[in-house]
């Protein structure tokens, strides 16, 4: 009941009536049923496209993140290559709207709150769970790779107090209270596993070149050398006819020949 006063029920009135949409606006949504189309001019607030929402409006979806879209940019931003991550701003931005249409379909008009301060959350949220998930070429567990920020964090400030690397280990450990062997494991996740690099991701300027395309095979042999394994091979079968055949047998099976 968006009408009972605060006395009554503890909360903070709002108008209902500011909640409706206008006729007009109905009508351009009923026309177009569940096509969207990109409006640039968003007249509708957060609270009314909200609404929509959780009546199932997929036109408001589209509104929504339109008229939100410099919000979910600036966290898009903010966690670019964070941790060393591989996303591309698309794909985070793309998170982003996703955690906003979430907090859009739960957010509480009696809150007392603006949605845009309540969907940060769930912008974060989402973005966060992104890189943990697909940021990386070897994926870590999300409760590891918020203790490998954390670790992250405390190693920072103990370096700048000037601690040396095996006494921050210690500090940190009591601060997370985990043992020095946990924080070892910490460590060897963050600077070997996240480190890892995919052959397949695209190098230059242009990108039509991918990283193991430049990378040596130390098991690939060059052409001259494979030429001399020839020519060995040859002399040595020339060498085995003149043996009697008990030894050929003896050389060949003892050095696998």
């Amino acid at each position: 009941d968006f009408n009972t006063s605060e006395d009554e029920k503890g909360i903070i009135d709002i108008d209902i009536e500011n909640l409706f949409v206008d006729d007009d606006y109905e009508l351009e949504i009923n026309a177009i049923n569940d096509v969207t189309i990109i409006n640039q001019n968003i007249t509708q607030s957060n609270d009314v496209l909200c609404k929509l929402i959780q009546e199932g409006n997929t036109q408001a979806i589209q509104d929504l993140c339109v008229k939100n879209e410099n919000l979910v940019n600036k966290y898009a931003c903010a966690y670019l290559k964070m941790y060393g991550n591989t996303l591309e701003f698309e794909d985070l931005k793309q998170s982003g709207m996703i955690g906003m249409i979430k907090a859009a379909k739960k957010f509480d008009f009696q809150l007392g709150t603006s949605f845009s301060t309540y969907a940060v959350y769930w912008i974060k949220q989402s973005i966060s769970r992104e890189i943990m998930d697909h940021g990386f070429v070897v994926r870590i567990p999300v409760h590891v790779m918020e203790q490998i920020a954390k670790f992250s964090r405390l190693d920072k400030l103990y370096a700048m107090d000037g601690l040396n690397f095996a006494k921050r280990k210690e500090k940190i450990a009591e601060d997370l209270e985990l043992t020095v062997e946990k924080v070892n494991e910490i460590i060897v996740l963050r600077d070997q596993y996240l480190s890892v690099k995919s052959l397949d991701v695209p190098v230059g300027e242009e990108g039509d070149t991918t990283l193991g395309s430049l990378v040596v095979d130390s098991n690939y042999l060059l052409p001259e050398e494979s030429v001399e394994q020839i020519m060995l091979r040859n002399q040595l079968d020339e060498l085995l006819e003149d043996l009697k055949d008990r030894e050929k047998e003896i050389l060949i099976l003892r050095f696998g020949l």
